[in-house]
């Protein structure tokens, strides 16, 4: 994304106009496009989850979870593995990780407030989940998966929260 190049941006920027500038930026088609998508890394994830679920991390149940949960997944905070920092991108899309992130999940979501899905209709379960997680769309495998799980909304949550378009956010 160039605001020089792209005369919504431009424009808005050049007017020094706060509202229409984040306006142009927030509608910028860059922002759906799969060329500019990364994986979250385990802190950004849990981070995230723990948004969406009402979680606050001091208030955890068994604060050593969260600590052991990142660790197993490869990044304990404060700890980098090297000066360079933790790895990006693909590093965390391994089948270990995916493991352990389900294992994550399903502890996040037993501490999780999940009222804004349980309180909508089943049949709105889906659209409302991907709202409440900032999904823009289910790939159509994901929402038959999903769609499995409309009448539980734990393991809806817990499936979305493992789903690509979760992990892997554009």
């Amino acid at each position: 994304m160039n605001p020089l190049t792209d005369t919504s941006l431009s424009s808005s920027f050049a007017s020094r106009d706060i509202a229409a500038l984040i306006n142009a930026v927030g509608r910028h088609s860059a922002l759906e496009n799969p060329e500019n998508s990364m994986v979250k890394s385990p802190i950004d994830w849990f981070i995230s989850a723990a948004r969406a679920l009402s979680i606050t991390p001091s208030n955890f149940s068994n604060p050593n979870t969260i600590r052991n949960n990142l660790n197993l997944l490869g990044e304990l905070p404060f700890f980098p593995p090297n000066v360079g920092g933790w790895p990006a991108d693909q590093a965390w899309l391994s089948t270990s990780s995916a493991q352990y992130r389900i294992q994550f999940a399903t502890q996040l979501v037993k501490e999780a407030d999940l009222s804004p899905i349980s309180s909508l209709a089943p049949k709105a379960r889906i659209d409302g989940l991907a709202d409440w997680l900032g999904i823009v769309e289910w790939s159509s495998r994901t929402k038959m998966a999903l769609t499995g799980a409309i009448n539980d909304p734990a393991r809806l949550a817990l499936l979305a929260l493992c789903s690509p378009e979760y992990v892997v956010s554009a």
